[in-house]
């Protein structure tokens, strides 16, 4: 579909990258809000009945200085939940119009 619009250079590119790459930093220079959020949440039985945040404060609490680059590094796996879980919080909250 992008054969004559985009160059073949790119069209053919096979190597794969990743999305996101700047999220370690970005998440990193927001702990301590990010801290605030899960405490809200888990004064709301609802939200601390649905999702482990215990485990996602923990993640910010173990926060790593560099990026972990394999995906089977299990901080990858709570790298991702930790964004998920707050994601997923969020439009929980909005939805029934509760969005603090």
């Amino acid at each position: 579909m992008l054969n004559g619009i985009v160059p073949n250079k790119v069209l053919n590119e096979t190597r794969k990258g990743l999305q996101a790459a700047d999220k370690h930093l970005r998440l990193g220079r927001q702990r301590e809000q990010l801290r605030c959020e899960i405490d809200r949440l888990a004064a709301d039985p609802k939200m601390a009945a649905m999702l482990n945040l215990p485990r996602l404060r923990r993640a910010l609490d173990e926060w790593p200085d560099v990026a972990p680059v394999d995906p089977t590094d299990p901080y990858s796996t709570i790298h991702m939940a930790l964004s998920q879980g707050l994601t997923t919080a969020r439009f929980i909250k909005f939805v029934e119009g509760d969005n603090k």
